[in-house]
This record gives C-alpha cells, sequence and structure tokens, in this order.
C-alpha cells in the first residue's frame, strides 16, 4: 500500500517517473524497516496477545536496520532533497516503537502524520501542493484507526502500554474516534472538480464508498464493536486510495 500510494502521489505531484519509483519504493523499505522494528519493541506484548515470530528478536533488529538503510538509499538516489526527510521518516519510526509505543496517546499522532507523509516525501518530486488534501484526509483516518485498534487491543496492552481509551476511557476515545472519520469525510469532496480541481469527477465515483466504510467504522466504533470498526476503517482507506488514482487518472 505504501509504494502504491508513493506511486500515485509521484502522478498526482506531475512528478517525473524515474524520481517517483526510486522515492515511492525508498519510502516502502523504510515502512517496512519501521514494521519490522516495531515487531522487535513489541516482541512480548505480541506473544501475549497469542502471535509467535518465526524469527529470532535479534535478527528482526538487524533485519530492520537494513530495510531503513536501503530504503535511505534509494531516496537519496532519487532526489539529493529527499535524504534528510528520508532520515527524518527512518528516526522518527524508530522513536516511535522505542519511546512513544509505549505512550500511544502520541505515537497514534506520529504514525498518522508519517501514514500521511508518504504523499508529501513522493511529491518533493514534483508539486507538493497538489498532494496536501490526500495528506490530510490520510492522516485523519490513520489517527481514527490507531485509536479504534487501541480500543480493540485494551486487554493485552494493559502493563505494557499507556492508551488514550486508558486515558479517557473507551467511551470518549470512541466518540474521538468517530469525530475524526467524520473531518475525513467532511473534507474528502475539497480535492474534486466541485472543491480545488486536483482529481477528475471520477473520485467522487469511488470517493462515495470509501466516505460509507468510515461512516459505517464510526457508527461500529459508536456501538462498541472496535474489531468491525476497525476493519471498516482499514477498508475505507483502500478505496479511498483507489479514489485518488481513479480522480487522478482517468
Amino acid at each position: 500500500m505504501v509504494l502504491f500510494a508513493g506511486i500515485l502521489a509521484g502522478i498526482i505531484a506531475r512528478a517525473p517517473v524515474f524520481c517517483t519509483f526510486l522515492a515511492s519504493l525508498g519510502a516502502a523499505f523504510i515502512s517496512a524497516g519501521a514494521q519490522a522494528i516495531n515487531d522487535y519493541y513489541d516482541y512480548e506484548v505480541d506473544q501475549k496477545k497469542g502471535k509467535r515470530h518465526r524469527i529470532k528478536r535479534k535478527n528482526i533488529l538487524h533485519f530492520s536496520m537494513a530495510l531503513y538503510g536501503v530504503g535511505i538509499a534509494l531516496a537519496a538516489l532519487a532526489s539529493p532533497r529527499l535524504l534528510p526527510l528520508a532520515l527524518l521518516a527512518a528516526v522518527g519510526t524508530l522513536a516511535y516503537s522505542a519511546y512513544l509505543s509505549r505512550r500511544k496517546y502520541w505515537g497514534n499522532l506520529v504514525v498518522a502524520f508519517f501514514t500521511g507523509f508518504i504523499f508529501v516525501f513522493v511529491a518533493i518530486c514534483g508539486d507538493v501542493t497538489r498532494v496536501w488534501f490526500p495528506f490530510l484526509l490520510a492522516f485523519l483516518a490513520t489517527w481514527a484507526r490507531e485509536v479504534i485498534k487501541d480500543i480493540e487491543d485494551l486487554p493485552a496492552d494493559r502493563g505494557h502500554k499507556t492508551t488514550l481509551p486508558m486515558l479517557v476511557g473507551t467511551e470518549m476515545a470512541s466518540y474521538f474516534a468517530a469525530y475524526l472519520l467524520l473531518l475525513a469525510v467532511f473534507f474528502s469532496p475539497f480535492p474534486g472538480p466541485w472543491g480545488f480541481g486536483i482529481f477528475s469527477v471520477w473520485y467522487y465515483y469511488l470517493l462515495v464508498p470509501a466516505d460509507l466504510l468510515f461512516i459505517l467504522s464510526a457508527l461500529y466504533i459508536i456501538r462498541g464493536d472496535p474489531r468491525r470498526a476497525q476493519r471498516l476503517c482499514k477498508a475505507g482507506m483502500l478505496v479511498a486510495l483507489l479514489a485518488f488514482a481513479a480522480g487522478t487518472i482517468l
């Protein structure tokens, strides 16, 4: 999904093909490194949840560092301007797993920011002003999904992390996640031809089902079903990506 979002960002920003591809590949490797380092720091928590890693913990660390290195190198090869941004992404996601993942109320913001940052990262190769709305929508939807996931994982996270549901309660956290999703739905029409004209009218054809999925996710989280809400939110994010693609290519 990161690779696809990166290529899409390059198309939206009208960036050169070579820079777009290498920057997107670099972003995908950095994201893979972030996922791996998160597995390293969450090793014991994952075992408590019933997950079993086939790789030894120290090997996960080495693997994640290799992924980070390849991602940074590809980004630098795409454009020297991307090198500091690639280092920022690597250090930021590493800091999240090492420190902020234990304070998830801040960590959620970091994850949401770097998810939206994929669009800005690749768009540096072209016109970055064309991706601010995709960045905003990805940021809001990801932040909501992170909060929903924390509600779902509340029993397993106790004693290991401090999450928003622990601080304000599951009811308030649910309403906050629903608010973020509805805020994303509110801003979603703006990039289309009825707004700033970044996307074609085809954007709206896939935006409608994406927004419906987000609204359903908001309803389910308020009703106390975080598992279904999280799945609907993730599906909505995928359809929203397809809406970006349709509005850009068609």
